[in-house]
């Protein structure tokens, strides 16, 4: 194990060597935010001439433009992982990477560094950039909607991140790489967005629907709010549903109060990256490329 200077010394190197290539990416992302932009333009204009702009947060409304925007930055920070750190694998350079006193988790931490990095660029772009004109002009806060962005970029990172070491400790005990870190991170990324509240209830009433009409019946209101019941309790173990319901609170559509389950899904994240940290330090590189 080596000191923690040549580490971060290598760290830095593999990080600033994804961000050399994410030039492509920013440009390619950048025509197509302008040309939406344009595209869009008229709309908010529209809306200008018939009177000021009234917008206002509820609980429809956060609901909307958070899950829109955690889709995004989720596919967006999954994807960038998947090409920075699966993209080692296959195209053979983790080889070269193994000669040097680097283990695991410096690869992880420095592939994550620079996902996050680039997903802030490009999903900033994406979604400021088609939606300039409804800022520009008062139609949507400006503010708000940054602080919905990084509460999502920062829920899908802790899935991310929880997701990738966790596939550390699973190769730790089974003595091979069951499932790439990469992969287990894209089923973390997917399960905070499906365990939502609203997901998990639609996902309940609709295999309760299948379920009923199997049989030639229909569903029950009891059946409804038993769906919905059971997506308030999964959701309790989703890291997007408690940052939509942190920035209800700072919107002032909700009051406080019940917020102690978030202790779950921290202390739940805390474990799988501690965890596979700690077990990450005794794995060798080579069973990434066995």
């Amino acid at each position: 194990m080596t000191d923690w200077l040549p580490r971060l010394r290598l760290i830095w190197v593999l990080v600033w060597k994804d961000l050399g290539r994410a030039r492509t990416p920013i440009i390619a992302c950048t025509v197509i935010a302008v040309i939406l932009g344009f595209l869009i333009a008229p709309l908010p204009l529209s809306i200008v001439r018939f009177g000021p702009p009234s917008f206002f947060w509820s609980d429809g409304t956060l609901r909307g433009f958070y899950a829109a925007i955690s889709i995004l930055t989720s596919l967006a920070l999954g994807l960038t992982f998947y090409g920075v750190h699966g993209g080692e694998i296959h195209k053979g350079t983790i080889r070269s990477i193994i000669l040097y006193p680097v283990d695991a988790n410096d690869i992880a931490i420095a592939k994550l560094a620079s996902s996050f990095v680039m997903t802030v660029i490009l999903t900033t772009i994406l979604f400021f950039g088609p939606l300039a004109s409804f800022f520009v002009l008062g139609i949507l806060p400006f503010a708000d909607f940054v602080a919905i962005l990084l509460m999502t970029l920062a829920a899908a990172f802790v899935c991310l991140a929880s997701g990738v070491f966790f596939a550390h400790a699973l190769a730790h005990v089974a003595k091979r790489m069951v499932v790439s870190p990469s992969g287990l991170g894209a089923l973390f990324l997917l399960g905070s967005i499906l365990l939502t509240e609203t997901a998990a209830s639609q996902i309940a009433i609709q295999v309760i629907d299948l379920s009923a009409r199997s049989r030639g019946t229909f569903p029950t209101p009891q059946d409804f709010v038993a769906a919905q019941a059971f997506g308030r309790a999964v959701s309790v173990l989703s890291p997007h549903h408690w940052g939509a319901r942190l920035l209800s609170l700072a919107f002032g559509i909700f009051p406080a109060g019940g917020e102690w389950p978030i202790a779950i899904p921290a202390a739940l994240g805390a474990l799988a990256v501690i965890g596979g940290y700690l077990l990450g330090r005794r794995l060798y590189l080579d069973m990434f490329i066995r």
